[in-house]
C-alpha cells in the first residue's frame, strides 16, 4: 500500500478473505493454531483440544459469534455423529453445530478440513 513516498505493508488481517464465514473461520483457525504452538513449546505435546476449546469460546464471545440460545437457529432437525442439525426459521438454510466429539487431540486439522 503506498502512502506518498512511503510503502506500508498490509496487515495479515487485511489480507484475509472477509467474506463473512471464511474470515471468521480463518480467525478461529488462527486462535486454535496459536494454542497448539504454545502448548507444543511449553509441554512438548500436541494434545491441547480442551485448551483450544476454552480459548475459542472466549474468542467467539469477544467477536459476537457465540450463541448460548440455540433456539435462534430454528427448529432442531436431526443429530449426526458430531453435529446437531437445525432448519432455519425461514426454512431456507440448514445449520450444523459441530461439537468436536470426533476431532483429534487438537482442533487444527478440523479447521484445515474446512
Amino acid at each position: 500500500m503506498s502512502n506518498g513516498n512511503q510503502i506500508e505493508r498490509l496487515s495479515q488481517k487485511s489480507e484475509r478473505r472477509e467474506d463473512g464465514n471464511s474470515g471468521i473461520l480463518e480467525s478461529a483457525s488462527a486462535v486454535a493454531h496459536r494454542v497448539l504452538e504454545e502448548i507444543e513449546a511449553l509441554a512438548g505435546t500436541t494434545a491441547c483440544k480442551s485448551v483450544q476449546l476454552v480459548r475459542l469460546r472466549k474468542w467467539a464471545q469477544e467477536q459476537g459469534c457465540w450463541f448460548d440460545d440455540r433456539s435462534q437457529f430454528g427448529d432442531f432437525f436431526d443429530r449426526g455423529s458430531e453435529n446437531e442439525v437445525y432448519l432455519s426459521p425461514d426454512g431456507t438454510e440448514i445449520i450444523k453445530l459441530n461439537d468436536f466429539r470426533y476431532s483429534d487431540d487438537n482442533l487444527t486439522s478440523f479447521f484445515e478440513r474446512i
